[in-house]
């Protein structure tokens, strides 16, 4: 499993995103401010994790967090807010 953390400052303060991803389950859980917002479960057709994006919003905010496998041997991980990464 492997955790991810952002810090955002947003005009309402501050806000922490967290990703947990399960590489090989395929599980992810993101949270913010410790609050799970999204919460996925392995593809039953992948024999593992191959990426994905997935949308939520902070105070108002559209954000994105995308978890990519360039060589399919590791992932990248990268938290979009409001269209930037």
């Amino acid at each position: 499993m492997t955790t991810r953390t952002w810090k955002l400052e947003l005009e309402d303060g501050a806000h922490t995103v967290q990703l947990d991803h399960g590489y090989f389950s395929g599980k992810r859980t993101i949270s913010v401010d410790g609050r799970p917002v999204v919460q996925t479960a392995k593809a039953s057709h992948a024999a593992f994790d191959v990426g994905s994006q997935q949308a939520f919003t902070v105070a108002g905010h559209p954000c994105e967090v995308r978890i990519e496998t360039p060589n399919g041997l590791t992932y990248r991980y990268d938290l979009i807010v409001d269209g930037r990464s």
